[in-house]
């Protein structure tokens, strides 16, 4: 199954920064790592673009913003006892 997600970008920073890498470079972005609140896990968001069109992999960062239609984000957890 295939989700896209599309959402105005958060007011967070390094949300910000994390869509805007993710589109200009076509590739996925980590989040720095942070606790999740009620089980104290690690955990980082791992961010996509996701395109309109099919684009060569000599896109430029320009044609790759333009081409942009939404994100996919995927959220990962350590699994474990984390100190």
């Amino acid at each position: 199954m295939y989700l896209s997600v599309k959402f105005h970008l958060h007011p967070y920073q390094e949300d910000r920064e994390n869509v805007l890498r993710a589109r200009a470079s076509g590739k996925g972005v980590l989040t720095a790592p942070f606790r999740l609140l009620k089980t104290n896990r690690l955990g980082v968001i791992l961010t996509f673009a996701v395109y309109k069109t099919d684009l060569p992999s000599n896109a430029m960062p320009n044609e790759r913003i333009q081409a942009t239609d939404g994100y996919d984000l995927i959220h990962l957890y350590v699994r474990g006892n984390v100190s």
